[in-house]
């Protein structure tokens, strides 16, 4: 991983999406079943009924989106999970979120693990 590139990435653009003053997570992922983002809406659903407000980001596209979209709806919770669509670079909305989540029912082991990013993997949260 080069750590420069990634930083100078990072800097590119202002990703005017997020709020600034409510925590936001960002998820860069292909919207795919493997990803459980399903999941990830219930949760957050739960947490934002517990009033522990925050904002939450998917960055990436895949056949999955319409039924995550129906299923947001459905939750009542648009303005607070954002399926942003793919970034060609995704760097600013990471380094301007809380944490960049890494979600998946099969790998719990971050890839990134020297970046300055802070992550959290939700597959033992989500699965155990």
């Amino acid at each position: 991983i080069d750590q420069r590139r990634i930083e100078r990435k990072s800097r590119e653009i202002e990703p005017y999406e997020i709020e600034p003053n409510i925590p936001s997570i960002v998820v860069v992922a292909r919207l795919t079943k493997a990803k459980a983002l399903d999941r990830l809406i219930e949760v957050h659903k739960r947490l934002i009924n517990n009033r522990i407000m925050h904002n939450i980001y998917i960055i990436g596209d895949g056949e999955e989106r319409k039924n995550l979209e129906e299923k947001i709806k459905e939750y009542g919770i648009k303005k607070s999970f954002i399926l942003l669509g793919k970034k060609e670079n995704p760097y600013p909305y990471i380094l301007n979120a809380l944490a960049n989540l890494v979600v998946d029912k099969h790998e719990h082991e971050s890839k990134n693990t020297k970046c300055q990013f802070p992550e959290i993997s939700l597959g033992y949260i989500l699965f155990h």
